[in-house]
């Protein structure tokens, strides 16, 4: 009998590692794959479309947006911007987008901002 408790207490330990193991794994790829730094985007204007599948084979365009980022420390970017069918815009002149850059994988995310969401040391071009 306490050999029996001795294996299921080894059992649930080796069960909790593991189940911590692959949080850590899943955490840590999400950090890689979608984090990044936010850079603050003025829409100057649509550069173009492409057609969009939504889940319920619905087509719709969406929207490709170019121009200078900056980030909060004043550092610029080139950015493309691609919408998805989660968001496929379109954005209209004058908004701004925050868009998250991934050194690995390029725009990972965007949101549409207001004005005063943009922190002070970011100067958009008008």
């Amino acid at each position: 009998m306490n050999m029996s408790k001795r294996q299921d207490a080894w059992l649930e330990t080796i069960l909790s590692v593991f189940l911590v193991v692959v949080v850590v794994v899943n955490v840590g790829w999400m950090i890689y794959r979608y984090g990044g730094e936010h850079y603050y985007l003025r829409v100057g204007g649509d550069q173009g479309s492409f057609p969009l599948s939504l889940p319920v084979s619905v087509t719709w365009n969406g929207h490709t947006y170019r121009g200078t980022a900056v980030n909060a420390q004043g550092h610029t970017k080139r950015l493309t911007v691609k919408t998805v069918a989660d968001n496929p815009g379109p954005f209209h002149r004058g908004e701004i987008l925050r868009v998250t850059y991934n050194r690995h994988y390029g725009v990972t995310n965007y949101k549409l901002v207001r004005a005063n969401q943009v922190p002070a040391g970011v100067r958009l071009a008008r």
